[in-house]
């Protein structure tokens, strides 16, 4: 078992929604400090066995980069879904797909590309 830090320890944050891409990338929409915050993890990345760290510090492999999207809660109504569709730039063949993520807060659908 791996302990992945999203955040500061000490903050208060709770994981909404996760969601893994056919791309082995997964995404998890964190909410903290009243925003909404969309961490992307590249699976492929956290591999223990084909790391090769000269020091051997297993910490350097699960840095966890910024989000990647930082938005406010949606005229105050609450996250119901996510659904992600991940880039094909790891992809076999690129066929130019860009990331696509889709929010459905209660009544109203948001996408973010």
């Amino acid at each position: 078992m791996h302990r992945f830090e999203l955040v500061p320890k000490g903050k208060n944050m709770k994981i909404c929604q996760t969601a893994i891409s056919d791309t082995k990338d997964l995404f998890a929409l964190v909410y903290m400090d009243s925003k909404y915050h969309l961490f992307m993890l590249n699976l492929d990345n956290y591999n223990v066995r084909k790391f090769h760290g000269k020091d051997g510090d297993l910490n350097k492999l699960y840095k966890v980069d910024p989000p990647i999207l930082i938005f406010d809660s949606i005229k105050g109504k609450q996250l119901t879904q996510m659904h992600v569709r991940g880039s094909s730039k790891k992809e076999a063949i690129n066929f130019n797909n860009k990331l696509v993520v889709i929010f459905l807060f209660e009544d109203s659908l948001y996408m973010w590309i």
